[in-house]
């Protein structure tokens, strides 16, 4: 439930600022495809907490239907999607944005891309040397990096695309290595974000139209754990005497990026709140 009220107030802060926002949720490979895990039976989070940002009315995009069942979708050694995964769910995100007539990836052709060193094959096999075959987009896209780009993995990534119009900023995790692409290809200017926690004052520096923020099933923890950086919204609320069951620490964040803010943070302990029950 916090993971839901915090992604409802990073929207309200997006859109304040006058930003279209939407979560996207990418489903764990073991939640789509159960006969890929070997023991145990794969538990999800992931149904649960769509339900909650629906309660709480986040704009928000289901991968789930769209990629049940797909084998074909994700690496055989790794938990991450390949290309033909990314571009299916770029088409659900389109689609979700309205701009059905960007959602063209999925139906287009692939090819054998760069060998894979799957995640889940080193973490079993440290010294193996099994890669597989990626997948790329056959057409290719239309973006270019900035001069700066060194990988995938970067923190910022920065792209252009004179063919396309708009301006997006996506908070991503790795899933985002190959969906950034797709969704570069569709917008004039693009940011990608690897920062975290999400920090909402790249916002006000580039300006977007469309904010976007996707992460995996297994990191919703992340959304309440690593709380999102902008200005708290105001409230006009009307408060009972306080009681002797909470503690309050502020604390003045001095660092370059969140200079001039403080964090508030507190326990509130010798109670039960009501299911549901907001904190101010």
């Amino acid at each position: 439930w916090c993971a839901a009220e915090n992604l409802r107030l990073l929207e309200e802060a997006a859109q304040s600022r006058g930003s279209e926002f939407l979560f996207v949720l990418c489903p764990n490979k073991s939640t789509l495809c159960p006969e890929a895990v070997k023991s145990g039976t794969p538990s999800s989070d992931g149904a649960r907490f769509e339900a909650l940002l629906t309660d709480a009315g986040v704009s928000h995009s289901s991968l789930y239907p769209a990629l049940a069942g797909r084998t074909d979708c994700y690496y055989r050694t790794d938990s991450h999607w390949n290309g033909k995964g990314a571009a299916l769910a770029a088409d659900t995100v389109l689609r979700e944005l309205e701009m059905p007539d960007r959602a063209v990836y999925y139906g287009g052709s692939f090819t054998d891309g760069e060998a894979h060193f799957g995640d889940l094959y080193r973490m079993l096999y440290p010294s193996g040397d099994l890669f597989e075959d990626a997948v790329s987009y056959e057409k290719g896209f239309d973006f270019s990096y900035d001069p700066m780009f060194r990988s995938v993995d970067d923190i910022s990534i920065y792209t252009e695309n004179s063919e396309a119009s708009g301006r997006l900023l996506m908070f991503r995790d790795s899933f985002g290595a190959s969906l950034h692409s797709y969704m570069a290809d569709r917008w004039g200017f693009a940011v990608f974000s690897r920062l975290m926690p999400y920090d909402l004052n790249l916002v006000d520096r580039e300006q977007p139209d469309t904010v976007v923020l996707e992460l995996v099933e297994r990191n919703i923890g992340w959304i309440c754990t690593k709380a999102p950086v902008f200005a708290a919204p105001e409230r006009d609320i009307s408060l009972p005497e306080p009681e002797n069951n909470c503690s309050i620490t502020v604390l003045s964040l001095d660092s370059e990026r969140m200079k001039g803010y403080s964090e508030i943070s507190g326990s509130v302990y010798l109670m039960e709140p009501d299911s549901g029950s907001r904190i101010y």
